[in-house]
């Protein structure tokens, strides 16, 4: 939404989820600026230099984010419309949901992060990977995927973190010349009461849980631990 601001909205594309593909090369040639879920797979879509930035969050708080965001949605919001995501979290308990095989939720739980960088690639039953189109995916191994992800890391010009946001903005606005930011504020918050969603009541965290939010997220870990890494070294 900072960065937005600095554009027209006919340079805004407006697609967010994964779905780059819909437009041709020549209608995406008149954005200017691209914001969304995407994988490295959509990413590497868009035609001609870009300037290509992420914003990572802890992976065990990822996942407890999205459920409880998931939660929250309304009955009569996610049916009308027609959200798995969020139907699945309301009917299952966070143990049941860290655990289920069925994807949603699985392809945004587990290793979700490794999966986007390493472009195409979701999760099968156990410590299975596949890439390619769903209809007919390929096996691919697990340190391969990993392997996939931290070179993606490489590849950003500035990859920044959900605890300072306000850095990331500052370092894209100074790189290309966008003026001085203004401050980043936070949007889809638990507190936020708004039509569609109702409140949320938080599961003690056990012991159980903690062991299925680690399994969960053993390689995200990896590029995550990768990324505060390279950010301390600077």
């Amino acid at each position: 939404h900072a960065l937005a601001e600095r554009f027209e909205p006919d340079e805004i594309c407006p697609e967010r989820f994964h779905r780059l593909d819909r437009f041709s090369d020549s209608e995406m040639q008149r954005f200017r600026f691209f914001s969304g879920h995407f994988s490295m797979t959509q990413v590497n879509k868009i035609p001609g230099e870009k300037y290509v930035i992420t914003m990572l969050r802890d992976p065990r708080e990822r996942i407890l984010s999205l459920y409880y965001f998931w939660r929250r949605h309304a009955p009569q919001l996610i049916e009308r419309a027609g959200l798995a995501g969020p139907r699945i979290a309301r009917r299952l308990s966070l143990v049941e949901f860290l655990a289920a095989e069925t994807s949603p939720p699985r392809s945004a739980v587990k290793n979700a992060i490794s999966c986007a960088l390493a472009g195409g690639v979701f999760p099968g039953k156990g410590e299975e990977y596949h890439v390619g189109a769903p209809g007919s995916p390929k096996h691919i191994e697990r340190h391969e995927v990993l392997r996939r992800a931290l070179d993606a890391l490489k590849q950003f010009h500035a990859v920044g973190f959900l605890d300072d946001p306000d850095a990331l903005v500052q370092r894209v606005c100074d790189d290309l010349a966008l003026g001085e930011p203004r401050r980043v504020g936070r949007l889809n918050t638990k507190e936020d009461q708004r039509h569609g969603f109702d409140p949320v009541t938080e599961e003690f965290v056990t012991p159980e849980i903690c062991a299925l939010l680690d399994e969960c997220t053993d390689l995200d870990r990896i590029v995550y631990d990768a990324a505060v890494d390279c950010r301390e070294r600077k």
